[in-house]
């Protein structure tokens, strides 16, 4: 499942305590990070917006409902925003490209961190950079410009429900790149529009199961 700061009921509008918690295990999906910037809202939703950095990039944003109230009072302040990262791909079922104009970062708003409305002491955090779990299941073979796709996880919400899944594309070449099939704990920072690589590391394989009857010889 994705990996989020719990909060009670009467938390949800209110600033985080910690931006993003340690997971249970190493073996949990995840796709999380925090980036500072203004949020412009959208024209016909609100809570469709836009992300606007320190640098001028752009992202499409949507804003939780449980957010929405604290988002509105900060306004168009610049602040730290937990994000749920996700990459649009060209179309269901075909491998991502490179070409940006195919593929776009685009993000979900589910916390802000801003310790100074709860008065408490502003704790230094890593900014741009994100926490990415989950199966590598494609690396490209672009060896000058390398990069990969995980899959990610999340756990539904209401029971008998089936789980979900979508895609993060990062840049950058994994510890290894050749033999990738596997669960990965990687670290990832945002350059510009997209997230590259940091660091990896595969920490766990996935057994295959070969259901086909072995043939009498």
């Amino acid at each position: 499942m994705l990996q989020w700061q719990k909060r009670t009921k009467s938390d949800r509008a209110r600033p985080l305590k910690q931006p993003i918690t340690e997971p249970p295990d190493d073996i949990q999906y995840r796709a999380i990070g925090l980036v500072k910037g203004k949020f412009v809202p959208g024209k016909d939703k609100w809570e469709k917006g836009k992300l606007v950095t320190a640098d001028g990039t752009e992202f499409d944003l949507y804003i939780l409902a449980k957010l929405r109230r604290l988002a509105k009072k900060i306004g168009d302040a610049e602040t730290v925003w937990v994000l749920y990262p996700k990459t649009k791909m060209p179309a269901p079922g075909t491998p991502a490209t490179a070409d940006k104009a195919k593929t776009r970062l685009i993000f979900l708003a589910n916390g802000i961190w801003c310790p100074t409305l709860k008065k408490e002491p502003n704790r230094p955090v890593e900014i741009n950079i994100f926490h990415i779990s989950g199966e590598v299941v494609y690396v490209s073979k672009d060896r000058a410009k390398p990069w990969c796709v995980v899959k990610i996880m999340q756990t539904p919400t209401k029971e008998g429900e089936s789980p979900t899944f979508f895609n993060v594309r990062l840049l950058g070449a994994l510890s290894d790149n050749q033999d990738f099939k596997g669960f990965w704990r990687i670290k990832a920072v945002l350059v510009g529009d997209s997230l590259r690589i940091k660091d990896s590391e595969k920490v766990a394989v996935f057994e295959e199961t070969n259901t086909k009857k072995s043939r009498a010889k």
